[in-house]
């Protein structure tokens, strides 16, 4: 095991250890859930699940919006998971969280927008300072955080104003930030997303 893949089994422990802390039940789930959460992310997405997204995106952008050609295995988060992760209201929150972590190949990205939303929401409070551990954090052995919250790109007002949700724009942003890798975007509203034409996406509620 290299140094990478050992901070990130430190910090999946950690993580574990913060909701046996909380007092949830979580070995008997985080077992039976991991082959079904590292498959999902590594699968690649089914016919119809990001195309309707995609198609408007590349049509506001008249098709400057770029696209990988092959899928990769990264979790994006939105407002909801890490709100919840913060209060560690939901052990099943703190399984995907802990099975991406020690995945060395899972990139977990969050919208800067979703991390305002949340932190807003949470300022001040003890949740707050776990979520600034999980977002701000001990940077890994090459000085990467444990999560990433890329800088907002101005590029993706045309297309946000377009995808507006209920004035929520960190949806949105979200949504185009899982697009370019047809990521699964973790979240506790997905039918938000499903309106929006991404449907590649898990409920911690109900997995």
């Amino acid at each position: 095991m290299n140094q990478q893949d050992q901070w990130r089994s430190r910090w999946a422990t950690r993580i574990i250890g913060e909701y046996h802390a909380a007092g949830n039940a979580f070995d008997g789930l985080y077992q039976s859930m991991l082959p079904h959460l590292h498959s999902n992310r590594n699968s690649d997405p089914q016919p119809g699940q990001t195309d309707a997204l995609l198609a408007t995106v590349q049509r506001v952008t008249r098709g400057a919006f770029p696209v990988s050609p092959v899928p990769w295995p990264h979790l994006v988060l939105d407002a909801g998971v890490i709100s919840s992760y913060a209060k560690l209201d939901n052990p099943t929150v703190g399984v995907i969280l802990a099975e991406a972590v020690a995945d060395s190949d899972c990139r977990i990205v969050v919208s800067p927008l979703a991390y305002l939303r949340t932190a807003v929401e949470l300022h001040g409070t003890r949740p707050f300072g776990r979520l600034l551990r999980l977002l701000d954090g001990q940077a890994g052995p090459d000085g990467e955080p444990l999560v990433d919250v890329p800088a907002f790109d101005g590029d993706h007002v045309p297309a946000l104003t377009a995808l507006a949700v209920d004035d929520r724009p960190d949806v949105a942003h979200t949504a185009m930030l899982a697009l370019p890798y047809r990521c699964v975007i973790a979240t506790t509203d997905p039918g938000a997303y499903h309106r929006l034409g991404y449907l590649r996406t898990i409920d911690p509620t109900r997995a």
